[in-house]
């Protein structure tokens, strides 16, 4: 059965993200099982597909002809090529699928004394290395590996009580709440010193320090 893609096609030169956005941990799983074991190298390849296409499986963008005239496509989650003509679009809007093409395209790169990640747009011109991307990428394999060693079995180590994880996931966002909030009370204390102050100082920096607190509680959904 031939592919159709489901949304609408940009026109060429532009692109779109559609489909569902991947939360990083499910990018870093499936680019894991795809062969991206090496941990910093699964970090740079979730921090490139983020940059890329924001995690969205039907994400696409529609190159302007070359000079041959000939259109080419960036799709999915890695944004793959269809000048890559072995890899389908069946493949590159699979994002499973993609991630086991991908890695066939960085383990190619590798092969050849390269980085591996030569043929992403995203990791040539820098931009995977924004710390929005960084963020999310390295909070994202935090998670995975940390949800991947709370589903081991831990042994009982008393004979009445079975061990119980407390921790809950996202394991990564609990530790990057309390940090946030570390760092709040520090910006609070350099803000208004030891010193006496005045109720109107006061409430300037608890208002200031409100911002952040109310950021800090806000959902995260993308890691």
């Amino acid at each position: 059965m031939t592919f159709v893609f489901p949304y609408p096609k940009p026109d060429p030169g532009k692109g779109a993200l559609y489909g569902k956005q991947w939360q990083p941990r499910d990018l870093a799983r499936i680019h894991y099982e795809a062969g991206f074991t090496d941990a910093m190298d699964l970090v740079v390849m979730l921090c490139v597909c983020l940059s890329e296409s924001q995690g969205y499986d039907y994400a696409i963008n529609v190159n302007k002809p070359n000079k041959n005239g000939i259109i080419y496509e960036d799709r999915g989650i890695d944004q793959l090529s269809s000048q890559h003509a072995e890899i389908t679009d069946e493949e590159a809007y699979d994002p499973p699928l993609a991630a086991e093409a991908a890695f066939v395209l960085y383990k190619a790169r590798k092969r050849a004394g390269q980085s591996g990640f030569e043929d992403w747009y995203g990791f040539l011109n820098g931009i995977y290395l924004h710390d929005t991307y960084l963020q999310r990428a390295v909070i994202g394999v935090a998670n995975f590996m940390g949800e991947t060693l709370l589903s081991e079995p831990v042994p009982d180590i008393s004979a009445d009580t079975a061990y119980v994880h407390r921790l809950t996931t996202p394991i990564a966002d609990y530790h990057h709440r309390v940090a946030e909030q570390l760092a709040h009370l520090d910006r609070g204390r350099s803000m208004l010193g030891w010193g006496a102050r005045t109720k109107e100082q006061v409430a300037a920096v608890q208002a200031e320090l409100a911002k952040g607190h109310t950021a800090a509680k806000a959902s995260l959904p993308t890691t």
